[in-house]
C-alpha cells in the first residue's frame, strides 16, 4: 500500500520542467563532470589564495592567485557550456566583473546593446 501512489508521482512532472532529456538531466546532476583528484560526485572548493612555485620560481601546475584563476569554478563552467551547446562558458565573481570583461573584449568600432538603466 505504501508504493502505490509512486507510479503516479514519477509520471508527473512539476510545473515549467517542459521536456527535459535524459542527457539533459544527467549533465545538470552532474554538474560539469567528474573531480579529477578524488573522483568526489560533488566539485570539489579550493579556498587557497595562492599555489606552490618551483625553485626557480615559475608556478608547476600553472596556477599563480585564485581571484582570477581558480579551479573551483571550472566543473560550473564546464556544465553551462555543455547544457547551453557552446565550446566555452565564463564565471564571474560579480556583476561588473562580467561586464567590464565584455566591454575589454570589444574592439574599437565594435558595438553593444544595453539597456537604458544597469546595475
Amino acid at each position: 500500500a505504501r508504493h502505490e501512489g509512486m507510479a503516479s508521482l514519477s509520471a508527473a512532472r512539476p510545473r515549467g520542467w517542459g521536456d527535459v532529456s535524459p542527457e539533459t538531466a544527467t549533465a545538470q546532476m552532474r554538474g560539469g563532470g567528474d573531480e579529477p583528484l578524488y573522483d568526489s560526485i560533488s566539485p570539489a572548493v579550493f579556498p587557497s589564495t595562492t599555489y606552490a612555485r618551483s625553485p626557480d620560481l615559475s608556478y608547476p601546475k600553472g596556477r599563480c592567485y585564485s581571484r582570477d584563476d581558480n579551479p573551483t569554478v571550472e566543473p560550473a563552467e564546464r556544465a553551462l557550456a555543455s547544457l547551453e551547446g557552446g565550446g566555452e562558458a565564463l564565471l564571474f565573481a560579480s556583476g561588473s566583473a562580467a561586464a567590464v570583461a565584455v566591454f575589454r573584449a570589444l574592439r574599437p568600432g565594435d558595438h553593444a546593446v544595453i539597456p537604458g538603466v544597469m546595475y
